[in-house]
């Protein structure tokens, strides 16, 4: 895994493979008593305020700024990504937002907390997937040749 170059190229895409995984597990726990809002859940609350800040980037203060999620280059390209991508769980991160609330609220339906749960599980399981083939295959990885170049005009 990453044989051919750093990992530093593709650290956005290993971060959200790594937050989706985390996120997985807690919706799996909320998926066991869907019956009421899930008791554990910062990743879920991450995932809610990071869309926000992924949608409307002026609302975001400065010192949390880098706990959120999506807001790097990397990041950022896979989520849209997914929305394009065909059968898609959730168009936009408006109606991802969305159904991830509809996970934590109190009002709602075993059944509603039920579905979101699920559709949720399925777009994050697919973006973590996504995000480490990313890693692998950047498209933002530097040719060797540039490397090699800057490498010895540099030396000099």
């Amino acid at each position: 895994m990453l044989g051919k170059h750093d990992i530093k190229d593709s650290i956005g895409y290993v971060t959200l493979g790594l937050f989706a995984n985390a996120l997985i597990d807690e919706l799996l726990e909320a998926g066991s008593h869907p019956e009421s809002p899930p008791e554990n859940k910062p990743m879920i609350e991450l995932a809610v305020d990071s869309i926000d800040a992924f949608e409307n980037a002026d609302s975001v203060s400065r010192p949390g700024f880098e706990e959120l999620v999506f807001q790097d280059y990397q990041e950022a390209r896979a989520l849209r990504k997914m929305f394009r991508s065909r059968g898609a769980t959730f168009d936009s991160a408006s109606s991802l937002r969305d159904s991830l609330k509809k996970i934590v609220e109190a009002n709602v339906s075993k059944e509603t907390r039920k579905d979101n749960i699920h559709m949720a599980i399925i777009f994050f399981c697919k973006l973590g997937r996504e995000a480490i083939i990313d890693a692998e295959c950047s498209e933002e990885q530097i040719p060797p040749g540039v490397i090699r170049f800057a490498v010895k005009r540099n030396s000099k």
